[in-house]
């Protein structure tokens, strides 16, 4: 979340919504989204932004007649227009799905009311069910209808057109027109999103970053609202909420999607003599240090060099415009470090360079991150390739602090992950062209003594930080994810190899299920068994285990069917059940409330409490095992899916079936709740055809359908916990990255494995993804960083 405005100017509602929403992928977001009194943006416009919305100049696609803009006196002139090679643009349908789009700190929350004597003009009545900011600042977005979106290709041509004709187009804005613009607030427009006009937004402010804001609560003291449930902090200031005209209801099949909810832009600044200086903590209302922070970060600026360099504010004072947009920070950020005349940016630059991360203050992520900057022909832009291949290269480089040493003692570098390679494929949008990178780095983790063909298991701990291994052998390896670093190994408790591990939900413990029969638990921390757990059978070794969420049960599943719930602090024994054939999972739900065991083509409800009991048996007799077992996120159902066979959604407390994802002739080879819960999301298989199909998962309604035949191997997928990625396995050894909300193709990771991948996980950072085989290394690859490589 960004930072854009002064305090003096803080609770303009056109500055707080960008700020928060910008970084996502999708462009500058438009507070007014309807058509300006100019038209609705189109590619190829000239103009500026004014308090929310853009206004359009004029277009330099002077063969495009329907852009014309009419109304300013006089025209501009276009003496030399561009050529038509430059306005090649590539459509993305469905670019973003309708529902919800928020901030950081955004809530949605269970408020219930309804609107007395109708719905009063101006009132967000679809933003009434309820949504609180627990930050200083948020914001939302509501779609009811999808939006499409179309973009330029890159191109060089375009670029060097516009730094010859920039000046021309501000000495029009300036001085034909008469409008008060600067030089780099005239922009050119690359692309934008567009949707029906029905869609809802808010701006949140706060006082404190402690309180909530109810958007429910203001529409209530203004307009009479009557409220019940759960009540937040009122809201006394000016509205900051705004609808389309269709909004609440759903937009006509047939109505015109001219509603730009986001507009990318070049933009570009020309170097004077007075440069404005980028400090370290300086957020866009403050071009000073913070005062505090990260002690690894200084607070001295990033100068260009020049001592005759002059800042703005103490040339100008308050003269100068109360926003300052990540944009221009970029713009600036080139200048100071290069010798170029101009800088030039575009609003892809900035998602490249945050590739996924949301910081509240660009400035400090820019001294941070130093992406390159390339000088051509004295026009200075951001080398995104290069910023991802240094990225990459600090894998190759690891540092071990003194806080390391401190927390863990044994932490090496020795035996540490190797770094290995895959290669990126983007789509070929332009004919003839290639794109993508022909190497690309990731963490392989695996023991050299152990052959690639050796069976592993291994854990993964809640935040995604430890990962726990062991390939048939008597030792444990605790790793770091972020660098591969050994932390420590955990031997002399079992007497058997290793079969089975998982972390407990705040990483402090570990469980091992081990082939002589017992169960331990260690102590990550100093890598201690805690409890020898002992119960199975002769010929029982227990192949998977599972924490609750409160750490306090442990459960085991054997291949004999044998299934014992353990009290993980004392290592009693508190229900043993014998389901007659081997367990393939075992899993609870978020709460810790139920308990799902997998036994070959049967999943078992068990109900946590007081007593154990067994509450249902889900039963497929049309498929020798079930693969894909997964509780949504409220617990409530659960999801059951064999592979290329049968996909239901079920009842957790009756094992009731609710939802049939396999229908009208196509075979679900995988499904996953999405991270709210309020969809399924499932790749299908019919007789020609491959699809990504996203439903509702209490109505059953599609969502999304993806014709996509790249699928073809998918027996497993992957949704980052913020929704916005979905990875698949693609072909022998490759993955497939695709936008989560879309399911549009960001690019394919080929190389990274020897054979089919059989299972991916992401980790609680939403960039990154853990991949596996039935045998050989595990591997964490950033999936993020694809769109850095996208956006080149």
């Amino acid at each position: 979340m960004f930072t854009l405005f002064r305090a003096l100017d803080s609770e303009a509602a056109y500055h707080i919504y960008p700020s928060c929403l910008s970084g996502r992928g999708y462009g500058y977001p438009l507070w007014r989204p309807e058509p300006h009194d100019t038209g609705e943006p189109q590619i190829g416009d000239v103009g500026y932004m004014r308090e929310g919305s853009f206004v359009r100049l004029f277009n330099i696609n002077i063969s495009a007649a329907p852009y014309r803009v009419k109304g300013w006196h006089p025209q501009f002139d276009i003496e030399e227009p561009p050529s038509l090679n430059v306005f090649r643009v590539a459509s993305y349908p469905a670019s973003l799905m309708a529902g919800q789009l928020r901030s950081r700190g955004v809530e949605e929350i269970g408020i219930h009311g309804k609107l007395a004597g109708g719905t009063p003009f101006g009132a967000s009545a679809g933003l009434s069910g309820g949504y609180s900011c627990r930050e200083v600042h948020g914001a939302l977005l509501v779609l009811k209808s999808h939006a499409d979106a179309e973009s330029l290709y890159d191109n060089r041509a375009l670029e060097e057109y516009m730094i010859r004709e920039h000046h021309k187009w501000h000495a029009y804005a300036v001085d034909d027109v008469g409008h008060r613009v600067k030089l780099e607030d005239v922009v050119l427009v690359s692309g934008w999103v567009k949707a029906p006009a029905d869609w809802a937004t808010a701006a949140f402010s706060n006082t404190s970053s402690t309180e909530s804001l109810s958007v429910t609560s203001q529409l209530g003291q203004l307009f009479g609202l009557g409220l019940s449930g759960k009540r937040r902090t009122a809201y006394s200031g000016p509205r900051m909420e705004r609808q389309g005209a269709t909004y609440p209801q759903v937009a006509d099949a047939n109505a015109p999607r001219n509603q730009c909810l986001f507009v990318k832009r070049y933009k570009i600044k020309k170097r004077v003599s007075i440069v404005r200086v980028l400090q370290a903590g300086a957020g866009y209302d403050n071009q000073g240090p913070s005062g505090g922070g990260d002690d690894d970060v200084e607070s001295s600026a990033v100068r260009s060099g020049d001592p005759d360099v002059v800042p703005f504010d103490k040339l100008f004072g308050e003269w100068e415009d109360t926003t300052v947009e990540p944009l221009d920070i970029l713009l600036d950020y080139i200048l100071e470090i290069s010798n170029a005349d101009y800088a030039l940016a575009r609003d892809e630059d900035i998602e490249s360079i945050l590739g996924g991360n949301t910081p509240t203050d660009f400035s400090t992520y820019l001294r941070r991150a130093q992406p390159p900057v390339l000088v051509d022909d004295r026009c200075g832009r951001v080398s995104k390739q290069d910023l991802l291949l240094r990225t990459q290269a600090k894998l190759e480089h690891p540092r071990i602090s003194s806080g390391d040493l401190a927390r863990w003692p044994g932490i090496t570098a020795e035996g540490r992950a190797e770094v290995a390679s895959g290669k990126v494929q983007l789509p070929n949008y332009a004919p003839g062209k290639s794109r993508g990178l022909p190497k690309y780095a990731f963490l392989e983790f695996t023991e050299p003594t152990v052959t690639i063909k050796t069976r592993h298991c291994y854990a993964l701990s809640s935040d995604g930080t430890l990962l726990a291994t062991a390939w048939n052998k008597l030792e444990i390896v605790l790793w770091r994810t972020r660098d591969g670093l050994r932390l420590q190994c955990l031997t002399d408790a079992h007497s058997g190899n290793i079969t089975s591990l998982a972390f407990s939900m705040d990483r402090r413990r570990l469980a091992s299920g081990s082939r002589d029969r017992t169960v331990v638990i260690w102590d990550v921390v100093h890598g201690t068994a805690l409890l020898r757990l002992e119960g199975h059978s002769s010929e029982s070794f227990p192949w998977f285990l599972s924490f609750s969420p409160n750490g306090r049960v442990l459960l085991s599943g054997a291949n004999d069917g044998t299934v014992i719930f353990w009290d993980a602090y004392s290592g009693s024994s508190l229900s043993t059940f014998a389901l007659g054939t081997a367990v393939r999972a075992v899993l609870f739900d978020t709460s810790g409330s139920y308990a799902a065991v997998t036994v070959t083509n049967l999943v078992v409800l068990f109900k946590l409490g007081p007593q154990i009991v067994q509450r249902a048996a889900i039963a497929s007799t049309s498929t020798p095992r079930i693969f894909d077992v997964e509780f949504s996120p409220n617990g409530e159902r659960i999801l059951v899916c064999a592979h290329g066979e049968f996909a239901r959604v079920y009842t957790t407390d009756k094992g009731r079936e609710v939802l049939r994802l396999d229908q009208r002739g196509q075979r679900a080879r995988t499904a996953a709740f999405t991270p709210d819960g309020g969809a399924v999301m499932s790749v299908t298989a019919g007789e020609r055809d491959m699809r990504l199909v996203v439903q509702d998962a209490v109505r059953g309604k599609e969502l999304l359908d993806v014709d996509d035949r790249n699928h073809s191997e998918a027996s497993t997928l992957a949704i980052s916990p913020d929704g916005t990625l979905l990875v698949t396995p693609y072909s022998l050894g490759g993955l497939i990255v695709r936008d989560g909300r879309s399911g549009e193709w960001i690019g394919k990771i080929e190389g990274v494995a020897q054979e089919v991948v059989t299972d991916v996980k992401f980790l609680s950072d939403s960039r990154r993804v853990l991949f596996t085989c039935s045998t050989g290394p595990i591997g964490i690859v950033d999936v993020a960083d694809i769109r850095r490589v996208q956006l080149q």
